[in-house]
């Protein structure tokens, strides 16, 4: 965790970060995006690249939905789960995601992955 939180980008690109729970890696499952990033950063269901440090990349989705209280939130979906099994993430892992590209389709993040041991 210390390596993860004491992460900056040499950019000032948004940027969020996530604890891997197991939600997140299970076959099926999704990454919810924080609230905040959320209301700031992203309109709409849009096409995500999420690229990491060695050059690969993944495409995934971004969906929404209201959730409780009727405020809009968003998950990664569609290319995730890809994502997580070709990264091996595993439970106490945590993924910084920093915006490095943004256009009307496509949103591009560079993923930092931090193990947990």
């Amino acid at each position: 965790m210390a390596n993860a939180t004491a992460f900056q980008s040499m950019t000032l690109n948004p940027s969020f970060m996530c604890k891997m729970s197991p939600s997140h890696i299970h076959p099926g499952k999704c990454l919810h995006v924080p609230r905040s990033f959320v209301e700031m950063h992203l309109e709409e269901a849009t096409d995500i690249i999420l690229q990491v440090s060695d050059g690969r990349f993944w495409g995934a989705r971004c969906g929404f939905y209201l959730g409780k209280r009727m405020r809009k939130r968003a998950e990664l979906i569609g290319g995730w789960r890809k994502f997580g099994l070709d990264n091996n993430l595993k439970v106490g892992d945590f993924c910084v995601f920093e915006m490095i590209s943004k256009s009307s389709r496509r949103i591009c993040f560079k993923v930092e992955i931090f193990r947990a041991s």
